[in-house]
């Protein structure tokens, strides 16, 4: 199912969307370790929009698997819409913002009950998109590292101590952690195959890992800063309110 397609079927908005190839990214002379958490802080915040077709795979604790087709729409920090299929039937529709959460799951076809709604990672999916924001990186401080890799620590979910691992050629994060004390959040997150779409970079695959299993998100076609209508992120009237 294409992006162009699924995006009519959201009714979200209508733009035409950037291939998400992947390019040569953009490489940084020698740089302060302070100096370098403020340019990804700078770069991060020019995007503002993110839009994407993507494959979702979901492992729980028990290792069981499942993998959807979806599509995602994001306005961080804190707005989001996932869409998701099994074999072109509808398994949920989630949206996100003002820091609450609703969820439509059909009651009833091929794809009801495909997935219990508890086990949705909501938070889990915006959470790690606005990582990703530029707030992080204006807060956080050099923690240690290498001629490689430059470890930062910064507040994030009411936690001091989130740690990040980013790689200093390209100034790319490349790993989050986050402590196991707040089970809502994924306690740790993978970025990589990083693609540039403009002056822009972003990766093509994020996977969450916590105790309640693993969600790895796969982006096939990717936009940066298209337009999206507010009326976006606003649930439908079916959608129930999730906890």
């Amino acid at each position: 199912m294409s992006v162009q397609r699924c995006v009519v079927v959201l009714g979200l908005f209508a733009v035409d969307v950037l291939g998400g190839c992947a390019s040569d990214l953009p490489v940084y002379p020698a740089m302060s370790d302070a100096e370098a958490l403020a340019t990804i802080a700078d770069r991060q915040g020019l995007v503002r929009s993110i839009s994407a077709e993507c494959d979702l795979d979901l492992t729980d604790a028990q290792g069981q698997r499942v993998r959807l087709e979806g599509v995602l729409v994001a306005e961080p920090p804190g707005k989001m819409r996932l869409r998701a299929w099994k074999l072109g039937h509808a398994v949920f529709d989630l949206t996100l913002a003002d820091g609450k959460a609703w969820v439509i799951v059909p009651s009833e076809g091929p794809g009801a009950d495909r997935l219990d709604t508890a086990k949705i990672p909501a938070w889990r999916v915006s959470e790690a998109i606005d990582l990703l924001g530029p707030a992080y990186f204006r807060t956080a401080r050099r923690s240690g590292g290498d001629k490689r890799t430059l470890l930062a620590r910064g507040p994030a979910f009411g936690q001091d101590d989130v740690v990040c691992e980013i790689e200093r050629l390209t100034l790319t994060p490349r790993r989050f952690i986050v402590g196991s004390d707040r089970t809502s959040l994924a306690s740790e997150l993978l970025l990589d195959d990083y693609t540039l779409v403009g002056n822009l970079v972003w990766p093509m695959h994020i996977r969450l890992r916590g105790a309640s299993g693993e969600m790895l998100i796969r982006i096939h076609e990717l936009e940066l800063n298209g337009d999206v209508p507010a009326g976006a992120f606003i649930p439908p009237s079916r959608a129930k309110a999730l906890p």
